[in-house]
Order: structure tokens, then C-alpha cells, then sequence
């Protein structure tokens, strides 16, 4: 409305209505002189630098893990990619030079043997047009092993676990999973950052007086990062004492991991 105004005082002052005083010519002078420069301003701030658009604002969480079993030599990689808190397919994701497949979820690849090599450092490139350029690092530490690996018997306490290996590991996972078909599924998992750990009775027990008759595997992990779920996995990651997330990013947070499984190690409940 004010720019309106000094408008029309304008449109009056050329259109030689009858003549006035100079001094109200120069205050409308002025305000023409002011209309023009909001004029000015208004145009250039509609019509400025707009080349970072909304998505400058748009946000990511990833989580991604990538898995390589040393006792079957097969590795994999599952991500998952959410902007702005919706699951989506919107980036062009590379572990190395590898471009990884979409599935329902978000993203996989599964690997030669020959792709994945443990104590190695690799690069996750998650690229999403002008809004997102993220190079991630997932390191694989060196191979894991159970010490004294063979067919236990369960003698109605804990197992005690021992490992070697996981040279440039941040930490361990010692599970134990129940036979296929049990009625309970008490499998045991947990973090640790010594080459020992304990599985506890319970995980052999439905009850106190009740044995989970059958052959239960013993896996130890080796981990870097920050652990997420991966369709390679053969146990449940642990609930408790989790690693902190590890991205914290401008506009990406979440969680990477490398894992790198042992062998399997068994332990035969039997009937009392």
C-alpha cells in the first residue's frame, strides 16, 4: 500500500496537476525515491539464489551393516535409507566401485568371496542429487576364532567362551542360538570387549527344572562401528550396551558397521 501511495503522488506530480510548493514536490520526490528501492528490494529477495532449494533442508538417517561370514566365505551388505522419516529408494549407493540393489526395505548386495576381504577399510558413497554426498567408512576386522571349538556337552552350568583373532576390532558378540523348533527362544547375545565371555544357564532352560533339548551354536563376532541388523546374521543383536550411532553428518546420522562371523561352535543339551 505505501508503494502504491508514492505512486500515485507521482503520477500526479507529472501529470501537472496545479502547481504546489517545493517543498511538497520534493517530499514526494523523496518517496518516489523510497517506493523505488523497496521496489528493488522486494524483486531481488522473490527472485534470488535459489540453487540449494528445499532440499539443503531435507534430512537422512542411514543405517547399513556389512557382514562377512570367514566359515561359509559369504558377505552382504543391507541398508537402510530414510529422508525426511520416510523409508525411500532416492540415493545412488556404492560400496567401493559396487553399486548395491534395491529390495522392499532399502538396499543390499550380496558378494563373491573374493569382493569382501576382512582387515579392510571400505567406502560407502551415499549420493542423493544436490541434497546428500556421504562417504562413509566400514572397516572389517581380521578373522575371528573360537578357541577349543568342537561339540560341547552341557554339564548344567554356564559355558564359558574363548576366542582369538578380531585384530582392529572395536568389540566382540558372543550368541548362542537354540535348536531349530524350540518352544522358547532363550538364545543369548551380547557385547563384549575381551576375548572371554559367559553364556549363561538360563539360555539352555525353559525353566529352572526344564532343559531346551537339542544342539545350540555358539557364535563370536568381531565388530566396528555401530552394529545393525543384517539378513546374514544367524543371532539377534544384542539389546543392551549399545554402541553409540557413528554418522553425524550436516544433514545424514545413524549407524555403520562392519561384522565379521567365526565359525560356529555347538553345544548338545541332552535330557538329564
Amino acid at each position: 500500500m505505501f508503494v502504491f501511495k508514492a505512486l500515485c503522488s507521482y503520477y500526479k506530480i507529472v501529470n501537472c496537476e496545479p502547481l504546489q510548493s517545493d517543498t511538497l514536490i520534493m517530499e514526494k520526490k523523496i518517496l518516489l525515491c523510497i517506493a523505488i528501492i523497496v521496489i528493488a528490494v522486494l524483486s531481488f529477495g522473490c527472485g534470488g539464489d535459489l540453487t540449494g532449494g528445499s532440499d539443503n533442508n531435507d534430512v537422512y538417517v542411514i543405517n547399513a551393516s556389512l557382514v562377512k561370514n570367514t566359515f561359509t566365505d559369504s558377505a552382504r551388505i543391507d541398508v537402510v535409507l530414510t529422508k525426511n522419516g520416510d523409508t525411500c529408494h532416492c540415493a545412488d549407493i556404492q560400496l567401493g566401485a559396487i553399486v548395491l540393489d534395491t529390495n522392499a526395505i532399502g538396499y543390499y548386495k550380496i558378494f563373491d568371496s573374493s569382493q569382501i576381504i576382512v582387515d579392510t577399510v571400505y567406502t560407502l558413497n551415499v549420493r542423493d542429487s544436490s541434497s546428500l554426498n556421504a562417504n562413509l567408512t566400514i572397516r572389517l576386522a581380521n578373522t575371528v576364532t573360537i578357541t577349543d571349538a568342537g561339540f560341547r556337552f552341557y554339564t548344567g552350568s554356564a559355558e564359558a567362551v574363548s576366542w582369538t583373532g578380531g585384530t582392529n576390532a572395536d568389540g566382540f558378540i558372543l550368541a548362542s542360538t537354540p535348536p531349530a523348533g524350540a518352544v522358547v527362544d532363550t538364545g543369548y547375545t551380547s557385547y563384549y570387549s575381551i576375548l572371554n565371555g559367559v553364556i549363561p544357564v538360563e539360555t539352555f532352560l525353559i525353566n529352572p527344572t526344564t532343559r531346551i533339548i537339542g544342539i545350540h551354536k555358539i557364535y563370536v563376532a568381531a565388530y566396528n562401528g555401530a552394529p545393525v541388523a543384517n539378513s546374514l546374521l544367524p543371532f539377534d543383536l544384542p539389546k543392551i550396551n549399545i554402541p553409540a550411532s557413528n554418522v553425524n553428518g550436516s544433514n545424514i546420522s545413524g549407524r555403520v558397521a562392519g561384522i565379521v562371523i567365526s565359525a560356529s561352535d555347538s553345544i548338545d543339551v541332552s535330557a538329564p
